[in-house]
């Protein structure tokens, strides 16, 4: 949180505030630190990885599926985001 008192600009500082907020189930909390983050630098992956796992956890798939898209088309070779795209096409 320092970090970000610092530098509002410090991308990674948002990042990691949204991994401790996703730890704690505050997902709120960390899908407006994600948030943060993909404002700064759209095509983040981890960000975008990290959302779509949010709202798998939420049964929200057509949100879900909008960041995986992201992160495939930046890493078409990402086995997590494909991993997960393949998750959500079964449970429909």
């Amino acid at each position: 949180m320092q970090a970000i008192r610092l530098d509002p600009i410090f991308i990674e500082a948002h990042h990691n505030v949204g991994l401790l907020y996703m730890r704690r189930n505050e997902y709120a909390k960390a899908v407006d630190a994600f948030a943060e983050v993909l404002r700064q630098d759209p095509k983040h992956i981890s960000a975008n990885l990290n959302l779509a796992k949010i709202y798998i956890a939420q049964g929200n798939k057509p949100l879900a599926r909008s960041y995986l898209r992201t992160v495939l088309e930046v890493s078409p070779g990402d086995q997590q985001a494909a991993a997960l795209w393949q998750q959500i096409a079964q449970t429909n």
